[in-house]
């Protein structure tokens, strides 16, 4: 499961620069900053969701429940942020 770590990893950093993105379009604004955010992890989780099934497609069932995992846990850590932030905001 070396892979799912390494998934997770580039998961959580490309939620962190959702994040960054969010606050660039919305001028600062941590409510436009956190739907920003959240609709870019939602896309980020249904294309992860596509490539944990197409490496599941492959024969290649190791990857593909790595990548469901990295998906899981990124949706997971990603709607918590999100509603957090959307309470502090």
């Amino acid at each position: 499961m070396k892979k799912a770590g390494r998934y997770t990893g580039y998961s959580l950093l490309m939620l962190l620069g959702y994040m960054f993105v969010g606050f660039a379009l919305t001028g600062g604004s941590p409510t436009g900053a956190v739907l920003v955010g959240g609709a870019l992890t939602i896309v980020h989780a249904v294309f992860g969701f596509l490539t944990s099934l197409g490496y599941f497609a492959q024969k290649k069932p190791d990857q593909g429940k790595a990548m469901l995992l990295s998906t899981l846990v990124m949706l997971v850590i990603g709607v918590s942020l999100c509603l957090g932030g959307g309470t502090l905001g």
